[in-house]
C-alpha cells in the first residue's frame, strides 16, 4: 500500500490547502481501503475453492471406497449371521446394521466438514479495523 503524504504544519497552510490536502488523502485511503477488500475477498475465496476441491475428491473416492467395502462386509457379515439366524433374515439384517454403522460415520465426517467452514468468515476483519481507523485520522486531521 502506498504511505500516506506528510504535509506541512497546519499553521502554515490557507483553509483551501487544508481542505485540498484532506480531500486527496482521503481519496488515498479510499483507495487503499478497497485495494484492501479486494485482497481479503480474493484470499477467502480462494480459502473457499480449496475446501470444496478437497470435498469433492474426498467424496468421490470415499463413495468408491465406501460402496466396494461394504459389498465386502456386507457378504461376510451375511455369512457370519447365517450361522446363527436364518439366510432369510441375515440377508437384510446385516446390510442394515451397516447402513446404520457407515451412516453414523458419514454424519460425524460431514458435521467435520461444516465446523471447518464455519472457522472461515465472509467478514472483511482487517478492512473493517483500517476503516474505523481512517475515521478516527480524517476527524483528527478535520479538526
Amino acid at each position: 500500500m502506498t504511505q500516506l503524504r506528510t504535509e506541512p504544519d497546519k499553521s502554515d497552510l490557507s483553509v483551501k490547502e487544508l481542505l485540498r490536502t484532506l480531500m486527496r488523502d482521503s481519496s488515498d485511503l479510499v483507495h487503499q481501503e478497497i485495494d484492501l477488500l479486494k485482497a481479503e475477498i480474493r484470499e477467502t475465496t480462494t480459502r473457499f475453492e480449496k475446501a470444496l476441491v478437497l470435498f469433492a475428491i474426498g467424496g468421490a473416492l470415499g463413495i468408491a471406497a465406501a460402496l466396494v467395502l461394504l459389498s465386502a462386509i456386507n457378504r461376510g457379515l451375511t455369512s457370519l449371521l447365517a450361522q446363527w439366524i436364518s439366510v432369510e433374515v441375515a440377508v437384510w439384517l446385516a446390510p442394515l446394521l451397516l447402513a446404520l454403522v457407515f451412516g453414523g460415520i458419514a454424519f460425524l465426517m460431514f458435521r467435520k466438514g461444516g465446523d471447518v467452514l464455519k472457522d472461515t468468515s465472509f467478514k472483511p476483519k482487517q478492512t473493517v479495523q483500517t476503516l474505523q481507523e481512517d475515521k478516527e485520522w480524517m476527524k483528527r486531521k478535520a479538526t
